[in-house]
């Protein structure tokens, strides 16, 4: 892809995926996050025996959504896709992996681990263990924002009220939308935020030093 992200995030199984010049394989579990910026070439499939299931992240569209409705529809979509170039593209390393959390936590006492820094998407994985915990109402001018629970439940504060969401729900906000987060029963939470762009984790570091 020439103009966008496309990302991974392994929600079951196992996927291998093939990445930049160098076709360099790596296999992800469930639970890994794999980010490739534009003009990196990549390709990924399911060489074990189990069934994989994962979420594909693209920021920003390239017209992907228009592409997949349009295969539902039987109506030809074009979108920012392109056979890898003679010379291969850019090298692997300039894509993400992250086969699990981490340490690499943001400013202060923040219960977000980051994920994935690049100019078209970040990715924080949010831990809400505490009774304090919570993310706090906030919006962003510049920016989408999603958030996928994915354990535990946690209370969501939009402009059209309050609601419960447990596993598996998400939630996606435009930018401007005023939103916030926090757990709701007695079991931890955890929250996979996805953000649009991404502007690196600069302005996400700003906003998060102010608020814990």
């Amino acid at each position: 892809h020439h103009e966008h992200t496309d990302a991974f995030y392994v929600l079951e199984g196992r996927l291998t995926f093939e990445i930049g010049r160098e076709a360099d394989s790596i296999t992800v579990d469930a639970g890994g996050l794999v980010a490739v910026p534009p003009h990196v070439a990549h390709a990924f499939r399911n060489d074990s025996d189990r069934p994989a299931r994962w979420l594909t992240i693209h920021a920003r569209d390239g017209g992907f959504a228009a592409f997949m409705r349009g295969t539902r529809d039987g109506v030809r979509a074009d979108w920012d896709i392109s056979p890898v170039p003679a010379d291969g593209g850019l090298p692997a390393r300039h894509a993400i992996i992250s086969p699990h959390p981490g340490d690499e936590r943001l400013p202060g006492d923040s219960p977000g681990r980051l994920r994935c820094a690049l100019p078209d998407l970040c990715v924080v994985e949010w831990h809400l263990t505490g009774p304090e915990q919570h993310l706090p109402l906030h919006h962003d001018d510049r920016r989408a924002d999603t958030f996928l629970v994915l354990e535990g439940e946690v209370g969501t504060t939009l402009a059209a009220g309050r609601r419960t969401a447990g596993p598996g729900t998400l939630v996606s906000l435009p930018p401007g939308a005023q939103n916030s987060l926090s757990r709701r029963s007695a079991e931890p939470a955890r929250i996979l935020g996805f953000h649009s762009p991404g502007h690196g984790v600069r302005l996400l570091e700003e906003r998060l030093a102010t608020r814990f």
